[in-house]
């Protein structure tokens, strides 16, 4: 896959990925799902996860929304 081989490579330069995990409430998928990138979510001011934000477990971090 493109994305993958775009991640590995620019991980092999040490830049790091950080990306969206999506807004629609569906699985991760790329690049968010690729390895050596970050996926990042949404959360409400509370930081409980927002409505729209993507789920599956594989957003690694999430951001509070203001």
């Amino acid at each position: 896959n493109l994305y993958s081989s775009v991640m590995t490579s620019l991980e092999a330069l040490g830049v790091s990925v950080v990306v969206s995990a999506g807004n629609d409430s569906m699985a991760v998928n790329t690049p968010a799902n690729c390895s050596n990138v970050i996926a990042v979510g949404g959360l409400r001011h509370t930081g409980t996860q927002a409505d729209q934000k993507r789920s599956g477990g594989s957003a690694e971090a999430g951001m509070r929304a203001n």
